[in-house]
This record gives C-alpha cells, sequence and structure tokens, in this order.
C-alpha cells in the first residue's frame, strides 16, 4: 500500500531509522559530554586541621582529558561563614620544582550544618589524562563562630587512584574525599590531534576525510537498504508453490 507522497511503510521507517542513527553517531561524535573522575574511600572521617589554619593538600592522578574543576566536601558543626584560600597545581608535593600553578583563588562559602561539595574551578585542561595534580586548601576565616568545627571529609582508606594527602607537608594515610570534573575533546576532535596526524598526506585533507565519510555511509545505507528490502518483500514469508505433477 502507498503513502501520500508515493512511500511505503517500509520506506518511511527505513528512512526514520537512518535519521535516528545518524543523529544519535552526531551526538557520540561531535558533542562534548561532561564526566567525574572521583575518590572515595570506604572509611570516612572529618580533617578538622582545616578549621585550624592548617594548610591541606592533596595530589591525585586524573583519569580522562578536559579537568575543568576540582571539587572537595566540606563540613561544619553549625551554620558557617568561611573564607578558603586555594591553589590548584600541576604536578606533586613529591617533585615539588615540578609544579606549576593551574588556579588559584580565595573563596566566600556559605556552610550549614553538615557536609556539602564544593568546587573550585580551573582552565579546562585538555591533555589532564594521567597526569599528577595537587589541590591545596587553607581555612582564612570562620564567621560568626570560629569555633564551628569546620572540617574537610577524608577516608582512612586509599582507594584506586586515591592519590597522596598532606596535611602541613605531614604525609597521611588514606585521601580526601574528591571529585576532578572534566570536560573531554570530541570523538571527532581526538581523531583530528591523535590519528589524522599519522595518516598519508593525501588522507589528512579534509575533503578527503570527509568524502570517505560520506561515500562509506552511503555505502552502509544502500546495503542495509538492499537487505532489508529483499526480506520485506510481499510473499517472501509465503512457502513455495507446490510443483504440478506432470503426467
Amino acid at each position: 500500500m502507498r503513502q501520500r507522497f508515493g512511500l511505503s511503510r517500509f520506506d518511511a521507517a527505513f528512512a526514520a531509522g537512518c535519521l535516528l542513527v545518524l543523529l544519535f553517531e552526531g551526538f557520540a561524535v561531535f558533542v562534548e559530554r561532561d564526566g567525574v573522575f572521583s575518590i572515595n574511600g570506604n572509611d570516612a572521617y572529618e580533617v578538622t586541621e582545616l578549621g585550624h589554619g592548617a594548610t591541606l593538600s592533596h595530589a591525585f592522578y586524573m583519569r580522562g582529558d578536559g579537568l575543568r574543576a576540582v571539587a572537595v566536601r566540606l563540613s561544619a558543626r553549625a551554620p558557617a561563614a568561611v573564607t578558603v584560600k586555594w591553589t590548584i597545581w600541576r604536578g606533586t608535593l613529591d617533585v615539588p620544582k615540578n609544579m606549576t600553578l593551574a588556579a588559584e583563588g580565595i573563596e566566600r562559602i556559605d556552610l550549614v550544618a553538615g557536609r556539602r561539595w564544593q568546587a573550585f574551578p580551573v582552565t579546562r585542561d585538555m591533555s589532564s589524562h594521567n597526569r599528577w595534580y595537587t589541590i591545596q586548601l587553607q581555612l582564612v576565616e570562620a564567621l560568626p563562630d570560629p569555633s564551628a568545627a569546620v572540617g574537610i571529609t577524608a577516608s582512612r582508606d586509599n582507594p584506586e587512584r586515591g592519590g597522596v594527602f598532606w596535611v602541613n607537608d605531614v604525609r597521611q594515610t588514606g585521601s580526601l574525599t574528591l571529585r576532578a570534573e572534566r570536560q573531554g575533546r570530541t570523538l571527532h576532535r581526538r581523531f583530528l590531534i591523535e590519528a589524522a596526524p599519522n595518516l598519508p598526506r593525501a588522507l589528512q585533507l579534509p575533503v578527503v576525510q570527509w568524502t570517505i565519510f560520506a561515500a562509506f555511509h552511503w555505502a552502509m545505507i544502500v546495503f542495509a537498504y538492499a537487505v532489508l528490502r529483499e526480506g520485506h518483500q510481499p510473499g517472501s514469508d509465503r512457502p513455495p508453490a507446490a510443483i504440478e505433477r506432470v503426467s
């Protein structure tokens, strides 16, 4: 049965299916997506030295490109307005001469009784995968009550890729509870940076790459249409007609 515009139901369904596949492929290849690298131990506790002015440092081995913020979990026994000095370094205190500044600032944070996540932004680093970063925190002020028991959540155990934790440059067991937020390269961008330079010179031309891309997809569409259309032919599921006996 033909539809109003001359397309069969099969043709319309096939076209819609192709469109959905292309939209999904476009999202997967060309759209940037967020990700989080987390450090969460099983034996949590509060590091109260932060509330007494100690400098807390934590180095972590980043997983994934596009690091754009590091978040820690602050805590307080009572509501407080705190001022925190923070610094994010590339590198680790184990090799201080190789450390370079990534971001720093002084942040005023309103805490309620309990715990809350606080993120500290950094200019997105598109080569952050498998690199060491260190975040340093120091409490500057806590109002109205300095005895609000301001702290930061850590764990006594050190999970996989849990990093290294220091209080006043003294190494501690365990690790901070931490989230490293990232927005990495798209698959298309990774292809252009990592794979394309290794191709023959002719294949590095964008017009050649897009021509191959279009030809490949057209061939796949034609092949899929032919296979599915063959299986959808009217009467294809009927048993073959009986052969008449010839006397």
